[in-house]
């Protein structure tokens, strides 16, 4: 039977000495799915991240990747990371926008041998879905914060992933081009059957954009669809009676 989970943790605990970081999560991400992992500074979100990129090792517990244990997967190119602040960068960065999503490529193949043609066709598709092909020649330290941002998506959806991972993606982006952003991601979902995670401290407008919210404060707070997340009271539980999360009607 296939198993069409994407992400599967279970009674995952991480430790530093004298820090519980998190205490016992268990969730489920299925294919297709478009979730926000919200929670505030310190609440897990990074550990969470980092233990599902198997980037360090958890206390117990288990955590899986397309059914597969995390310890063992190899199959990284079916997942395209985006970290955080990209957007920043550096104006000395003298690299291409071509060369920043060819770069891309390297993980599916560990290493470099010679170019194939079929690589072409990916770049291309990857700089069409993200409106970004007009940039090819630009050096990406000349780019504005939210063009940069489309760049690494780029770079993250060359090497065709199932599931997309983006780390507090809009800080360093302004207004107009955060909602560029949310489009492509929409439609990244939608169109293209991907499977999105996006870690954000930003509950509202997260919540306004994906279809389920996983809530972490060290334990797992909720793990619901958007509109329940917005009408609970999770909010509440997250940052007590006093609050500074209004929450805004938006009228269409």
């Amino acid at each position: 039977m296939h198993n069409n989970n994407c992400i599967e943790f279970a009674n995952i605990n991480f430790s530093y000495p004298h820090n519980q970081v998190l205490d016992d999560i268990s969730f489920t991400v299925q294919e297709g799915d478009y979730v926000g992992l919200v929670g505030g500074n310190g609440s897990g979100k990074t550990t969470i991240l980092r233990i599902m990129l198997g980037l360090i090792p958890f206390a117990s517990g288990s955590a899986k990747l397309f059914g597969e244990d995390v310890e063992d997967f190899d199959a990284w190119h079916l997942i395209g990371y985006v970290p955080q602040h990209v957007a920043r960068g550096e104006a000395s960065f003298g690299t291409t926008v071509r060369e920043v999503i060819e770069s891309g490529l390297v993980s599916r193949k560990k290493y470099f041998l010679h170019k194939q043609p079929a690589d072409e066709k990916l770049i291309q598709w990857a700089m069409n879905v993200a409106e970004i092909a007009d940039l090819e020649h630009r050096m990406i330290g000349m780019l504005s914060g939210g063009e940069r941002q489309l760049v690494f998506i780029a770079r993250a959806l060359v090497s065709r992933p199932k599931l997309l991972v983006l780390d507090e993606p809009t800080t360093g982006v302004d207004a107009q081009s955060q909602e560029r952003f949310y489009r492509l991601l929409s439609a990244l979902n939608q169109s293209h059957g991907m499977t999105i995670m996006l870690v954000s401290h930003d509950l509202e407008v997260v919540a306004r954009e994906v279809k389920t919210v996983i809530c972490v404060n060290r334990k797992l707070v909720c793990h619901v669809n958007s509109r329940e997340f917005i009408e609970g009271d999770y909010l509440k539980r997250l940052y007590g009676e006093d609050m500074k999360y209004i929450h805004h009607e938006h009228n269409h």
